[in-house]
């Protein structure tokens, strides 16, 4: 998630994946989540891909606040399409100089992956 780069890794997942009928579904109501949020119109930027194991993404405002609250509620709200057992990583970025505020976000895509290991 420290890459430069992360965020064409994002969109490049799609391209190595060979998805299984419950992820697509799953994809689906996280982009469902994602365009009935209050939150969405703030967002500059987002993105979200998944394989049969894990999904990554990025959320980027230049509300920090409302950020904040978005990614609060995505992550452990009610209604979160994340799932309530497994793992979600996440790590906060500022661009000081185009004022974006972003989150980096894994999580399990599969209810059964409780945890990653990314060799060093």
């Amino acid at each position: 998630m420290t890459s430069s780069a992360y965020r064409e890794i994002v969109k490049a997942l799609p391209n190595y994946t060979n998805n299984e009928f419950d992820t697509v579904e799953y994809e689906n109501r996280i982009s469902d989540y994602i365009n009935k949020s209050d939150v969405n119109p703030l967002l500059s930027d987002y993105d979200v891909a998944c394989n049969n194991d894990v999904c990554f993404g990025y959320f980027a405002s230049e509300s920090k606040d409302e950020l904040d609250d978005f990614f609060i509620e995505f992550i452990r709200g009610d209604s979160s399409p994340t799932h309530k057992s497994g793992f979600v990583n996440s790590m906060e970025v500022h661009n000081s100089d185009t004022g974006i505020f972003e989150y980096r976000i894994s999580f399990n895509s599969n209810p059964e992956v409780k945890s990653i290991t990314v060799p060093r």
